[in-house]
Protein backbone atom coordinates (compact mmCIF):
# COMPACT_ATOMS: atom_id res chain seq x y z
CA UNK A 1 0.00 0.00 0.00
CA UNK A 2 1.10 3.55 -0.53
CA UNK A 3 0.49 6.35 1.93
CA UNK A 4 -0.17 9.88 0.86
CA UNK A 5 2.70 12.35 0.92
CA UNK A 6 1.55 13.98 4.19
CA UNK A 7 1.42 10.73 6.16
CA UNK A 8 4.62 11.49 8.06
CA UNK A 9 3.31 14.87 9.13
CA UNK A 10 -0.42 14.43 9.72
CA UNK A 11 -0.78 10.69 10.37
CA UNK A 12 -3.36 10.13 7.64
CA UNK A 13 -2.38 6.53 6.89
CA UNK A 14 -4.39 3.69 8.43
CA UNK A 15 -1.24 2.29 10.06
CA UNK A 16 0.03 5.58 11.45
CA UNK A 17 -0.55 5.70 15.23
CA UNK A 18 -2.32 2.35 15.09
CA UNK A 19 -4.25 1.04 18.05
CA UNK A 20 -4.58 -2.55 19.14
CA UNK A 21 -7.96 -3.79 18.01
CA UNK A 22 -9.15 -6.00 15.20
CA UNK A 23 -10.64 -3.11 13.25
CA UNK A 24 -7.38 -1.19 12.94
CA UNK A 25 -4.95 -3.85 11.75
CA UNK A 26 -3.86 -4.16 8.17
CA UNK A 27 -3.69 -7.68 6.71
CA UNK A 28 -0.60 -7.67 4.49
CA UNK A 29 0.11 -10.35 1.94
CA UNK A 30 3.51 -12.08 2.22
CA UNK A 31 6.20 -9.91 0.54
CA UNK A 32 3.79 -6.98 0.15
CA UNK A 33 5.51 -3.61 0.43
CA UNK A 34 3.97 -1.19 2.93
CA UNK A 35 5.51 2.18 2.09
CA UNK A 36 5.57 5.77 3.24
CA UNK A 37 6.79 8.29 0.65
CA UNK A 38 7.41 11.87 1.79
CA UNK A 39 9.72 14.84 1.32
CA UNK A 40 13.22 14.10 2.58
CA UNK A 41 13.04 14.48 6.36
CA UNK A 42 14.94 13.59 9.50
CA UNK A 43 13.52 10.34 10.94
CA UNK A 44 14.50 9.81 14.56
CA UNK A 45 12.71 6.50 15.10
CA UNK A 46 10.41 3.91 13.55
CA UNK A 47 7.74 2.02 15.47
CA UNK A 48 6.25 -1.30 14.31
CA UNK A 49 3.59 -3.39 16.08
CA UNK A 50 2.48 -6.82 14.88
CA UNK A 51 -0.54 -8.80 16.03
CA UNK A 52 0.47 -11.29 18.71
CA UNK A 53 -2.94 -12.86 19.36
CA UNK A 54 -3.55 -11.03 22.63
CA UNK A 55 -6.95 -12.73 22.86
CA UNK A 56 -5.12 -16.09 22.58
CA UNK A 57 -7.47 -17.48 19.97
CA UNK A 58 -4.68 -19.52 18.31
CA UNK A 59 -3.50 -21.16 21.55
CA UNK A 60 -4.60 -24.70 22.36
CA UNK A 61 -5.88 -25.90 25.70
CA UNK A 62 -8.77 -25.07 27.96
CA UNK A 63 -9.89 -21.55 28.84
CA UNK A 64 -7.75 -21.67 31.99
CA UNK A 65 -4.58 -22.54 30.06
CA UNK A 66 -5.29 -20.00 27.31
CA UNK A 67 -6.29 -17.06 29.48
CA UNK A 68 -5.15 -17.45 33.07
CA UNK A 69 -1.73 -19.11 33.00
CA UNK A 70 1.38 -17.03 32.55
CA UNK A 71 2.71 -18.37 29.27
CA UNK A 72 6.18 -16.96 29.92
CA UNK A 73 6.82 -19.50 32.66
CA UNK A 74 6.79 -22.44 30.22
CA UNK A 75 9.78 -23.72 28.23
CA UNK A 76 9.60 -23.07 24.47
CA UNK A 77 9.25 -26.80 23.77
CA UNK A 78 6.27 -27.19 26.17
CA UNK A 79 3.54 -29.22 24.42
CA UNK A 80 0.87 -26.48 24.49
CA UNK A 81 3.30 -23.60 24.07
CA UNK A 82 4.02 -22.08 20.70
CA UNK A 83 4.54 -18.67 19.19
CA UNK A 84 1.27 -16.87 18.44
CA UNK A 85 0.21 -17.98 14.97
CA UNK A 86 -0.67 -14.41 13.98
CA UNK A 87 2.75 -12.98 14.92
CA UNK A 88 4.98 -11.93 12.03
CA UNK A 89 7.91 -14.37 11.89
CA UNK A 90 10.04 -12.70 9.22
CA UNK A 91 10.18 -9.14 7.91
CA UNK A 92 12.48 -6.51 6.43
CA UNK A 93 12.56 -2.74 6.91
CA UNK A 94 14.20 -0.37 4.43
CA UNK A 95 14.85 3.35 4.36
CA UNK A 96 15.48 5.27 1.17
CA UNK A 97 17.04 8.65 0.53
CA UNK A 98 17.51 10.15 -2.96
CA UNK A 99 17.00 6.74 -4.59
CA UNK A 100 19.54 4.92 -2.41
CA UNK A 101 17.91 2.14 -0.39
CA UNK A 102 19.37 1.01 2.95
CA UNK A 103 18.34 -2.02 4.96
CA UNK A 104 17.46 -0.83 8.46
CA UNK A 105 16.37 -4.15 9.94
CA UNK A 106 16.03 -7.77 8.79
CA UNK A 107 14.46 -10.28 11.19
CA UNK A 108 14.12 -13.97 10.29
CA UNK A 109 12.95 -15.54 13.58
CA UNK A 110 10.89 -12.79 15.24
CA UNK A 111 9.63 -13.34 18.79
CA UNK A 112 8.66 -9.74 19.54
CA UNK A 113 5.35 -7.97 19.09
CA UNK A 114 6.72 -4.45 19.01
CA UNK A 115 9.83 -2.73 17.67
CA UNK A 116 11.03 0.79 18.40
CA UNK A 117 14.02 1.42 16.14
CA UNK A 118 16.19 4.50 16.55
CA UNK A 119 17.33 5.64 13.12
CA UNK A 120 18.43 9.29 13.35
CA UNK A 121 18.79 9.51 9.55
CA UNK A 122 17.26 11.43 6.66
CA UNK A 123 14.86 9.46 4.43
CA UNK A 124 12.27 10.14 1.77
CA UNK A 125 10.77 6.65 1.82
CA UNK A 126 10.28 3.89 4.40
CA UNK A 127 9.32 0.35 3.36
CA UNK A 128 8.16 -2.51 5.58
CA UNK A 129 8.01 -5.95 3.94
CA UNK A 130 6.30 -8.61 6.08
CA UNK A 131 7.34 -12.04 4.79
CA UNK A 132 5.67 -14.72 6.96
CA UNK A 133 3.81 -15.49 10.22
CA UNK A 134 4.34 -18.30 12.72
CA UNK A 135 1.05 -19.91 11.67
CA UNK A 136 -0.10 -21.05 8.24
CA UNK A 137 -2.10 -17.94 7.32
CA UNK A 138 -1.67 -16.22 3.96
CA UNK A 139 -1.98 -12.79 5.60
CA UNK A 140 0.21 -10.98 8.12
CA UNK A 141 -1.60 -8.63 10.55
CA UNK A 142 0.22 -5.32 11.04
CA UNK A 143 -1.24 -3.13 13.78
CA UNK A 144 1.06 -0.14 13.44
CA UNK A 145 3.90 1.11 11.27
CA UNK A 146 4.76 4.74 12.00
CA UNK A 147 7.71 7.04 12.54
CA UNK A 148 8.89 10.29 14.13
Amino acid sequence: IQSDENAGIFGTSALFYGTDNKNSQYLAKPLEKIEYSFEKSYVSSIHIVFSSDLERETFEGCRHERNLMTRANKPLNYLNMHMPKTLCKEFKLYGESDGVQTEILSITNNRKRCYHIKTECEYDKLTLIPISVWGDSDSIPVISFDFN
